[in-house]
């Protein structure tokens, strides 16, 4: 054994890794959709390049920028629990490579 180098692990089998379940490619899918909404909104200007409406004295091309700071914090955090929720939840201690070939924890160290 040298000192500060674990040895390489095994890779899993193609399209199987026993440890970790699948993720859920649906909500991961709605979540970078989600992600997607203000980049295209944003990037269509002649959707918002005009004066009227005001609101509060303020032209539709200001306010309707600083309404998506808002509407983008929204949808950052919903795709952010969807990718909570699409991926397994593990342990504290569950290491994602799982045991070792002794059977120890690899992520555990000399203690």
């Amino acid at each position: 054994m040298t000192l500060g180098h674990t040895p390489p692990q095994p890779r899993p089998e193609r399209g199987h890794t026993p440890q970790v379940p699948p993720t859920d490619r649906g909500k991961m899918i709605t979540a970078g959709v989600l992600l997607m909404i203000p980049i295209v909104a944003l990037m269509w200007v002649p959707s918002y390049a005009r004066i009227e409406p005001e609101l509060l004295g303020f032209p539709f091309f200001f306010w309707y920028q600083f309404l998506w700071v808002f509407l983008c914090s929204a949808l950052t955090y919903t795709a952010y629990r969807l990718t909570l929720a699409a991926r397994p939840r593990r342990t504290p201690g569950e290491s994602i490579a799982g045991p070792g070939p002794d059977g120890s924890d690899s992520t555990d160290g000399d203690r």
